[in-house]
């Protein structure tokens, strides 16, 4: 019997971990908030050396969703009173709804398997990039 994928078991793991704290504050904990997009996502892949940095300082497009980001939008609507359930969920219909999560849950596999990609490569044992040179006095 084989062992599942390490991203598989990340996850899994990731998602038991924040099922088991018990306030948002402690979910906050980590960096990453209820308002997460492709570019959180990036931002903390790009910290922990997982991806480099892309020549526009945007997640690469494996990475990201425009479902991502409507979920997100909509959360914020919704956690800042400016919009009700009823009011957001009157426009949607169970198909888009299904198109989101599996547009949604697809990124987050991408994201996982690239997290996967860096461990079995151990690249965290790489060298970190020098530091830019500070620019020389005029």
């Amino acid at each position: 019997m084989s062992a599942a994928p390490l991203h598989k078991s990340l996850f899994s793991y990731w998602i038991s971990d924040w099922q088991g704290r018990a306030s948002a504050k402690d979910k906050r904990g980590d960096g990453i908030s209820g308002s997460v997009d492709g570019l959180v996502f990036y931002e903390q892949l790009k910290k922990f050396g997982v991806v480099d940095p892309t020549p526009d300082d945007r997640p690469p497009s494996h990475l990201t969703s425009p479902a991502l980001q409507a979920v997100k939008t909509k959360r914020n609507l919704l956690a800042h009173g400016e919009k009700s359930f009823t009011d957001l969920g009157r426009d949607l219909s169970v198909e888009s709804l299904e198109a989101d999560s599996s547009s949604v849950f697809d990124t987050l596999r991408k994201i996982a398997a690239e997290v996967d990609n860096y461990l079995r490569n151990q690249r965290y044992l790489a060298q970190p990039p020098a530091p830019a040179a500070a620019p020389a006095a005029a």
